[in-house]
């Protein structure tokens, strides 16, 4: 049989794809699902959310313990099938301490994303610049709020793509010239964006005991991301939040509970993490630990289940994880939905001793 699935883009263009068996057009139906929503709501994600502050809150900014902070985040998604995703997130923060003041701190930061995705190249690339300001609210008590900007660039290539008037007799001619594409609409998008957060960290160093809980309002102007001319299309404010918490329950164990919500108009995506830590050495210049864990990620249905590894090496820390697809959507998947790797590396000044102490964030 001849099965043909159509995608709609913004009203006018139709992608068709096609597949001679029962099979694969179960396959394309799930994959026809996942691209549909994906167009609503293609903000890149990370199981690791937790090691990519910059997009998960920018009140997160500055807040770590050290002085300079570097990140490097990559995701390989649905390799397996036709729309495979790669993201990759760089950012760099620091803390700044304001002179004369012990209980305020500032942080600044920079950030790099880039997105892949699909025989269009669907392309996102975003800059963007932050800042945060915390001030101790109490001996173990910190609120953050921050802000970011950013400038993005979305595009995508017609080549790649089929279009349902390139069959003729149900035979595809790749050299018919369609007339889906029309010279007036746009390949490439440049837009503006900006961002809000709060968080309150809150910390007992003596006991390992962490706790980050904060809000996020992304795409607060919402900026047009049309591409095609006559029409106005914008993208969604998205809600965020979020929780990391960690705690010691042996002297040399720790255990993790991480969990976020997103909430994009309609769409949601929830994540919950659990997660044990190994110290082999717990001196905070030379630790040595080694966490194992598992994360779970769900919206209306169960989506996907994510194992992890993490090594926390001195001033590096390493994590691994992959995302086992347990949805409907696995039977394109096999199960496979991909490998993520965050790598953090923190830089610790040695400060003259008639300094005046920083705000104290472990």
């Amino acid at each position: 049989m001849i099965c043909s699935v159509y995608l709609i883009v913004n009203e006018s263009t139709i992608l068709t794809i096609m597949s001679k068996s029962l099979h694969g057009c179960i396959i394309l139906a799930f994959l026809f699902i996942a691209s549909s929503a994906s167009l609503h709501a293609q903000d890149i994600h990370f199981s690791q959310f937790y090691y990519s502050p910059f997009n998960q809150n920018p009140s997160l900014i500055g807040v770590f313990a050290g002085d300079q902070r570097f990140i490097a985040n990559y995701r390989n998604q649905w390799s397996k099938v036709p729309v495979g995703y790669n993201t990759f997130s760089g950012s760099y923060d620091q803390r700044v301490r304001i002179k004369g003041v012990e209980k305020s701190l500032i942080g600044l930061g920079g950030i790099l994303n880039y997105d892949r995705a699909g025989d269009s190249k669907l392309q996102m690339v975003n800059l963007g610049l932050g800042a945060s300001i915390t001030h101790q609210m109490g001996e173990n008590h910190f609120l953050s709020g921050g802000f970011s900007t950013t400038v993005t660039q979305r595009s995508f290539d017609y080549g790649g793509l089929n279009f349902n008037d390139q069959f003729i007799d149900d035979q595809f001619d790749p050299t018919f010239q369609t007339g889906e594409i029309v010279k007036d609409n746009l390949t490439s998008r440049l837009f503006f964006d900006a961002s809000l957060g709060i968080n309150w960290h809150y910390q007992v160093p003596a006991k390992r005991r962490k706790l980050d809980f904060g809000f996020a309002l992304n795409h607060i102007n919402q900026p047009k991301v049309n591409f095609y001319q006559n029409q106005e299309i914008r993208l969604n404010s998205r809600w965020n939040g979020f929780a990391d918490f960690s705690t010691k329950i042996a002297e040399k164990f720790d255990i993790l509970v991480r969990a976020s919500w997103q909430l994009q108009k309609k769409y949601n995506e929830n994540l919950v993490g659990l997660g044990v830590r190994y110290y082999a050495n717990q001196g905070q210049y030379n630790q040595l630990g080694i966490q194992l864990g598992v994360a779970m990620r769900f919206n209306e249905f169960s989506d996907a289940i994510a194992p992890g590894f993490e090594l926390h090496y001195q001033k590096w820390i390493l994590g691994f994880t992959y995302d086992i697809n347990i949805s409907e959507f696995n039977i394109a998947t096999s199960g496979r939905g991909g490998p993520e790797l965050a790598i953090i590396h923190k830089i610790f000044r040695v400060r003259d001793l008639k300094e005046v102490r920083d705000c104290p964030i472990y």
